[in-house]
């Protein structure tokens, strides 16, 4: 009678958290149709997934690069997300967050997503791909408590340009010394779009003694983003000198920047927030083709 009891009384647990609840908390809180965010960790995978010699592509390697990405990017929400929650409540951009409110629904999701893609990566994919995918997950997991000692943005930064190191791993015969310029540039651009998106939390995250390059800069803000672009233009123009397709892109990108950032009202969180829109969908495509342009058949 008390296994029948325990049995009963499991299942009975089972059924609570395996809820339609649970499930639509955790795809809310992974942003999992806001896709531009994935885009711009998916950028730079191709960027190293173009750093091979031969550009042999295949479907099935481009299609894993955009999964992993929507799946990194969407568990990485949801954790950081938890782990900020008690901060996140005071900052007015997001308050609406669900786990603010809700902060148990979603372990049971996260456990099956995890579970299932890390046990179809580890049989599909090569180690080499499974190893730098495993460091990216260490970056993932220390990123909200490493934002706390150094500016969010350059951890940010970090975490989103390894993704070149992940594309790369796919690639048969990758060049090195293209892939480190790659992620150099991956970071340079994390740090740009971001310190703009977040410059409207500047005031809340003072109060609440957080760090942003925003927060450092204050009315300087246009300027030292500026001047990180200026870094990233030249980093790519070093890059690009074999190639006059790469310099046309280079410049296309940069004209592109510079104009749309004059235009960024760093108080306002709508223009910050179509400012991060445009890097994610027309910046990301030129970066693209950018990168597809270093390598000559």
């Amino acid at each position: 009678m008390k296994l029948k009891k325990i049995y009963y009384s499991n299942l009975r647990i089972a059924r609570g958290v395996f809820t339609r609840e649970n499930w639509k908390l955790w795809f809310v809180a992974a942003r999992f149709f806001q896709i531009h965010g994935t885009l711009l960790l998916f950028w730079p995978c191709l960027w190293g997934y173009f750093c091979q010699t031969n550009k042999s592509i295949k479907f099935w390697e481009l299609a894993w690069l955009f999964w992993g990405s929507t799946w990194m990017r969407s568990v990485g929400c949801v954790y950081n997300d938890w782990v900020d929650a008690p901060l996140d409540y005071f900052v007015p951009r997001t308050q609406n967050r669900p786990l603010i409110c809700k902060a148990e629904g979603w372990k049971i999701p996260m456990i099956c997503i995890c579970g299932f893609f890390s046990i179809l990566a580890v049989w599909t994919l090569p180690f080499r791909v499974v190893f730098l995918g495993c460091v990216g997950w260490i970056l993932s997991l220390a990123y909200p408590w490493l934002k706390r000692y150094i500016i969010p943005q350059a951890a940010l930064g970090v975490l989103f340009g390894w993704g070149v190191w992940v594309g790369a791993a796919l690639s048969m015969i990758p060049s090195l010394s293209l892939c480190w310029g790659e992620y150099i540039v991956a970071v340079l651009w994390s740090i740009e779009y971001d310190s703009v998106y977040s410059a409207p939390d500047q005031w809340a995250d003072r109060k609440l003694g957080l760090k942003s390059l925003a927060n450092y800069a204050r009315h300087q803000t246009r300027r030292v983003v500026l001047e990180v672009c200026m870094i990233r233009w030249g980093i790519m123009g070093i890059l690009s000198y074999s190639s006059e397709k790469s310099l046309i892109l280079v410049l296309l990108s940069a004209n592109i920047t510079y104009y749309s950032l004059l235009k960024v009202c760093f108080i306002k969180s709508y223009s910050c927030h179509q400012y991060f829109l445009l890097q994610a969908w027309i910046q990301g495509g030129i970066l693209v083709l950018w990168a597809y342009s270093l390598v000559p058949f």
